[in-house]
């Protein structure tokens, strides 16, 4: 499977792709955006830290990937109103010129202007399509010519496969690391945005908080918000602050005694990869917008070397080494607190764990 990645910063460029990256994907949060509607995770569902900040900077990861060989997708996969899409097809349309290879985009509105303004960037229908069956991919592929879609992680490989089946050149693309979230994928609504300063001070916070925030001040300095610095001292809390985080606020606001505390912070699908790969999906994304580019380095070279080992329990070994934590699982497989896997959908699966 081919690894698509996440970019926040020209400067990471080289080494994703030094590291096994064959695509890129990035979202943008220009000031603009942010003084008009506020700096939340309205244009590309996540917010902050997750984003480039400029056209420039985009412009720059583009050229980068280029000189690589790398393609790179614009994730602009939010819902918009009428007055935000002339915007974004100026800065999609602004992308292409620059080199970009397509979007990842599931508005209808932002679909059909973008096709009327006669881009040839390609199209990838977001997670957020809930792409669950037939009709729905007829839908977008007829009426928005989408090349591309990121399947849910309820399906199964053998349902992704069937889905794909009477779509030929349709690509498929799945999760398979840096994002776990228990609320089902397309359909949740949980806000991408922002922690309460109090959760970082009292140590709650985790890799989806100013945790790993080393990088905030490069949108605190424009925004006026809270560092982590200051939320570690109490300033921020007295203020009534909040911190940039950079993953979905379930690990930091969820109801804990619904939804028990959030598991380790390195899921994957290493062993579902083959059977992904062998029902056609080609593209692995892995998720973390605005990780630490070390953790995202992490999270690929994992996956790398675990595309290598013939069984899953050499993948489970390997992840126990890399991460020193229990397996933490998802797609069709999941791994009890003992590291064993057990199938979720009985007929799944070619791993010797089946």
């Amino acid at each position: 499977m081919r690894f698509a990645v996440p970019v926040t910063d020209p400067g990471e460029v080289a080494a994703l792709a030094d590291s096994g990256a064959a695509e890129l994907y990035c979202g943008v949060l220009e000031p603009w955006w942010e003084r008009r509607y506020g700096g939340h995770d309205s244009v590309s569902r996540r917010q902050g830290l997750a984003n480039l900040r400029s056209r420039e900077d985009l412009a720059h990861v583009a050229e980068q990937a280029r000189r690589r060989g790398l393609p790179v997708y614009l994730t602009v996969n939010g819902r918009y109103i009428a007055g935000q899409i002339d915007y974004l097809v100026g800065l999609c349309l602004d992308f292409e010129a620059s080199g970009g290879t397509g979007l990842q985009v599931f508005d209808w509105g932002l679909m059909q202007a973008l096709r009327e303004a006669g881009t040839s960037l390609r199209l990838c229908l977001s997670l957020l399509g809930v792409a669950a069956n037939t009709h729905v991919l007829a839908f977008y592929v007829d009426c928005f010519a989408i090349s591309r879609v990121v399947f849910p992680r309820f399906l199964t490989p053998l349902q992704a496969g069937q889905l794909l089946a009477p779509f030929p050149g349709l690509e498929g693309e799945v999760m398979v690391a840096g994002d776990r979230c228990p609320l089902v994928d397309g359909y949740c609504r949980f806000y991408h945005g922002n922690a309460c300063a109090e959760a970082a001070a009292s140590g709650e916070a985790t890799c989806g908080t100013a945790a790993r925030a080393g990088r905030a001040a490069r949108d605190e300095a424009s925004c006026g918000e809270a560092s982590y610095g200051e939320a570690a001292s109490g300033t921020a809390a007295q203020a009534g602050r909040v911190i940039r985080t950079y993953d979905t606020t379930y690990r930091t606001h969820s109801c804990r005694t619904l939804l028990g505390s959030p598991p380790n912070e390195y899921p994957c699908a290493a062993c579902a990869m083959g059977d992904l790969e062998d029902a056609g999906v080609a593209y692995a994304k892995i998720g973390g917008r605005g990780t630490p580019l070390a953790y995202r380095l992490s999270l690929l070279g994992f996956l790398r070397d675990a595309t290598g080992l013939a069984t899953n329990e050499e993948k489970r070994r390997l992840y126990h080494e890399a991460f020193g934590s229990p397996c933490n699982c998802y797609t069709y497989l999941r791994c009890d607190a003992g590291g064993a896997s057990s199938v979720l959908h009985a007929g799944q699966g070619r791993g010797e764990a089946q």
